[in-house]
């Protein structure tokens, strides 16, 4: 009939990029609302007391990865958000980036907290992720942050004044940088087809 298709990938992905005065307050308001959040989150578990075997008390009851959760999803809806299931994941739950966390956390064990609430007024998202340790820290955690650090200072200086970032270039970057028995968790959606094909998966210095 005359009507010809034409696929633009491009079309509104400018447009979406540039915001306006407006737009860029509710941003800043949606993050700051969330970094408040966090900050509540993870004085809970760092101020927690401790039962004689080392589980994180609060207010005479074991403070577990649920109860951690409640208490955000709770300061987020007085303030006007909507919560996803925020991740509050400690020791070896930890270790999956995407394990949304359960039961008791424990002294000296990283927890890991994901937070990234929606403004029902607005529907602009915040989104803050922090390591918290309670009590000691231990050397393993501490060389474990030291690396991440050094990795990710090696991946800024490796990139740095490129317009665009290949994700093959910031992989080889990091697999340089951190330690040999390293493993990644990947949780880049729209090139982790390209990564796989590309890196290992099953062990040491891999990504998947």
């Amino acid at each position: 009939a005359g009507i010809e298709l034409c696929c633009d990938l491009e079309m509104g992905v400018l447009q979406r990029r540039a915001k306006d005065k407006e737009e860029i307050a509710w941003l800043a308001e949606a993050q700051a609302t969330t970094e408040g959040a966090m900050r509540m989150a993870w004085e809970l578990v760092a101020l927690a007391d401790t039962d004689d075997e080392g589980g994180l008390v609060h207010e005479r009851q074991p403070l577990t990865s649920e109860r951690v959760r409640a208490a955000v999803d709770i300061w987020l809806l007085e303030r006007g958000y909507m919560n996803p299931r925020s991740i509050v994941a400690g020791g070896p739950q930890a270790a999956d980036c995407h394990d949304m966390g359960s039961g008791p956390l424990r002294s000296g064990q990283p927890v890991i907290i994901d937070i990234f609430p929606q403004n029902k007024k607005t529907l602009y998202n915040g989104d803050c992720t922090r390591t918290v340790v309670h009590g000691q820290v231990s050397e393993a955690v501490r060389a474990m942050h030291l690396a991440v650090v050094e990795a990710n200072q090696a991946a800024v200086a490796g990139v740095a004044g490129n317009k665009r970032i290949h994700p093959m270039a910031l992989a080889a970057t990091l697999g340089q940088a951190m330690p040999d028995d390293a493993i990644y968790v990947g949780q880049t959606i729209t090139h982790r087809g390209v990564l796989l094909r590309h890196l290992g998966n099953r062990g040491a210095q891999s990504y998947f």
